[in-house]
């Protein structure tokens, strides 16, 4: 179907179907490889060093130093984080700066709801549109699009790979089903990495 993977960004629909494939596969690397928690807490253990040099109330004078190092940290750690996508996840290239992004974003997030169980905020990723027609949403909830991101991150990135036979498996599905849902995933994921933009953490609302 073309508007289930569209080669472009032609309706608001797309869109929406771009980013719950990138937000789910984001998620997956997350939650699923031990590479990423681990990486994350060293992420988590760095962010909680930088704001302890930080004092609760700064000088004037002295404010736009700190905010420079803060900056320095932040380009510094999505530097790093750009690497780890690159050499240890097996990113590909083209992907490797919103991949890199989106898991630092989600980084962000996760820290957050750790220090405030109360407010707890949502990761997305919005994708940059201005399409005036809305198109036709993707059903369910965009859940066949979310298992399908999922699969890419299973059957592309996960070391060792589950065979298109094991998803279909624990799916009860047949393989041309995984195939095809593969094939939607990377096609929107791919399109998300060319057209994305970063979330702005601050900006994500509680859960309704």
């Amino acid at each position: 179907m073309a508007h289930s993977r569209p080669a472009a960004l032609w309706t608001r629909a797309d869109a929406r179907r771009c980013t719950a494939a990138a937000g789910a596969f984001t998620v997956a690397l997350a939650v699923e490889d031990q590479d990423v928690e681990v990486y994350y807490q060293q992420w988590y253990a760095a962010h909680v060093a930088l704001q302890g040099t930080v004092p609760r109330l700064v000088p004037i004078d002295a404010q736009s130093s700190v905010r420079a190092a803060i900056a320095d940290f932040h380009r510094g750690t999505l530097e790093t984080t750009r690497h780890f996508v690159r050499t240890v996840l097996g990113i590909p290239e083209a992907w490797v700066g919103p991949v890199a992004g989106w898991l630092t974003d989600l980084f962000r997030v996760r820290t957050y709801n750790r220090r405030h169980p109360g407010d707890r905020r949502m990761f997305g990723i919005p994708i940059e549109h201005q399409m005036p027609e809305q198109g036709k949403m993707p059903a369910h909830d965009a859940a066949d699009i979310t298992r399908n991101a999922q699969w890419v991150y299973r059957a592309r990135f996960k070391r060792p790979p589950d065979s298109k036979h094991e998803l279909a498996r624990v799916a009860g599905c047949g393989r041309s089903v995984v195939q095809n849902g593969l094939k939607q995933g990377w096609a929107l994921i791919d399109l998300a990495a060319r057209r994305g933009v970063l979330i702005v953490p601050e900006k994500v609302g509680p859960p309704s």
